[in-house]
């Protein structure tokens, strides 16, 4: 009986590689590489990073291989495969909710071995006290927060801070600075808003930037008309001139008040002779800015001329004179937002602001 031993070996062109076939065992005498990248590599929670895999054999690139994506720590990909196209690329997005350090893998599920390529993103939250913040000319007003503390979590390292727009609105730490290095950080008013969110924190870790947070400074703005009346009171009047307190977005101001006013002129007759006192000033405590009011009452018995209930019409005789100035944020003046200066105007059986 005869016996034939054969040997069988196939060389073969695949993907670019030269493989040598003999049996069940495979050979690349190419040069096959994967190689994985994150931009940008630090985020912020919430935002994304494009994960690119690259894959070449013999520095060309290769395309159709498949690539899984995997993460080792905070978040996700998606999608999780994706195959290379004509520039051996393959991407995906990287999201997270949570601070901490992603690693991420990816493989070439089409190539012998199955080889693999990792990257880094760090993650990083940024908690923020109070958005929007106020500014009432330095005061600081119950019920209304002048100051925001950000802190950031995320990989161990050096935490800074740099105001990059708005910096004659808000500044940070104890010295209002447009820098500080340290976590936590207080941003405090120093000037209100143009536009919502037109204040800009950035966040760096170790010197390099991470992300940005954005703030609004709302101030209270204007005095809305809103009203008035006329009642008698004894042998005089009872005038109430009704105002709403709006900031500078035509936003009613959220919460109750202090106001104050200020005399701003000398008391000037319109009437000769006349003999009425000038009263003196009083603070608003904790107003509703909705619906609040300048209360204004004489009901004095021989004052010349003599003062008179309210009429039908009113009376044209004006009796005296005044500026007043009114502040918001404070019961003390000059302390709190200037809003408004206005005349105050008595008349003989009523009075106004003009």
């Amino acid at each position: 009986m005869r016996s034939y031993s054969h040997t069988l070996l196939v060389l073969v062109t695949f993907l670019g590689c030269v493989v040598a076939c003999s049996g069940f065992a495979f050979s690349c005498v190419g040069t096959y590489a994967i190689g994985v990248s994150a931009a940008p590599t630090k985020i912020l929670c919430g935002g994304s990073s494009a994960i690119t895999a690259h894959v070449t054999i013999n520095g060309t690139p290769i395309q159709g291989h498949t690539i899984s994506f995997t993460v080792s720590g905070p978040g996700s990909v998606n999608p999780t495969t994706r195959d290379t196209n004509a520039s051996g690329d393959a991407s995906v997005t990287y999201t997270s909710q949570t601070a901490g350090t992603a690693t991420i893998t990816a493989k070439d599920l089409d190539q012998i071995g199955q080889p693999t390529a990792t990257c880094t993103v760090r993650v990083f939250c940024i908690s923020v006290s109070d958005d929007p913040i106020w500014w009432f000319s330095g005061a600081t007003p119950a019920n209304y927060a002048t100051t925001s503390t950000l802190t950031a979590s995320g990989p161990s390292g050096t935490f800074s801070w740099v105001v990059t727009a708005g910096t004659a609105i808000v500044g940070l730490g104890p010295n209002l600075q447009s820098t500080y290095t340290g976590n936590p950080v207080d941003g405090t008013s120093k000037g209100q808003s143009a536009d919502e969110d037109d204040v800009s924190i950035q966040l760096k870790w170790n010197g390099s930037a991470v992300g940005s947070v954005a703030l609004t400074v709302k101030s209270p703005a204007s005095f809305e008309a809103k009203g008035t009346g006329d009642a008698a009171l004894g042998v005089g009047f009872y005038s109430i001139i009704w105002y709403k307190c709006k900031d500078q977005f035509g936003d009613v101001l959220p919460n109750a008040i202090d106001i104050n006013e200020a005399w701003t002129t000398a008391d000037t007759s319109d009437f000769a002779g006349e003999d009425w006192p000038r009263p003196a000033t009083s603070p608003w405590v904790q107003k509703d800015p909705a619906f609040w009011a300048d209360r204004i009452w004489v009901n004095i018995v021989g004052l010349n001329p003599a003062v008179q209930n309210p009429q039908n019409p009113l009376s044209a005789t004006k009796i005296d004179h005044w500026g007043q100035r009114f502040r918001v944020g404070s019961t003390v003046s000059p302390n709190g937002k200037f809003i408004q200066d206005n005349a105050f105007q008595r008349y003989r059986d009523h009075a106004r602001h003009e």
